[in-house]
């Protein structure tokens, strides 16, 4: 129970019951790809079922590419994702990208 108390320091006689769920840990998943991941889809399947389609933080752990990239994410479910890795086109038009490992989490 809580005891709401005014700015006066004076109890207003108000008193609420708090109820919840004791926390659970977040339920976290570390991974990597082989050294496989370039501009096509590749798929990840997760080690763990998530009850809902997890929030995922993925990034290139290599640079074997001489071109800016980044990682791309589609296809997000509950026990996988496909990943690829995208290159800017700043340089050139060309957008084939070596192998790379992606970290996620």
């Amino acid at each position: 129970m809580i005891k709401i108390v005014t700015l006066g320091g004076e109890s207003n006689g108000v008193m609420v019951t708090v109820s919840s769920l004791p926390p659970r840990p977040p339920v976290v998943e570390i991974g990597r790809t082989p050294n496989s991941v370039t501009h096509s889809w590749y798929s990840v399947e997760f080690e763990r079922y998530f009850s809902m389609p997890p929030v995922v933080i993925a990034g290139m752990q290599t640079y074997d590419g001489r071109d800016p990239a980044g990682v791309r994410i589609q296809g997000l479910t509950s026990d996988g994702m496909k990943v690829k890795i995208e290159e800017e086109q700043s340089g050139d038009s060309e957008m084939n990208h070596a192998t790379e490992i992606v970290g996620y989490l």
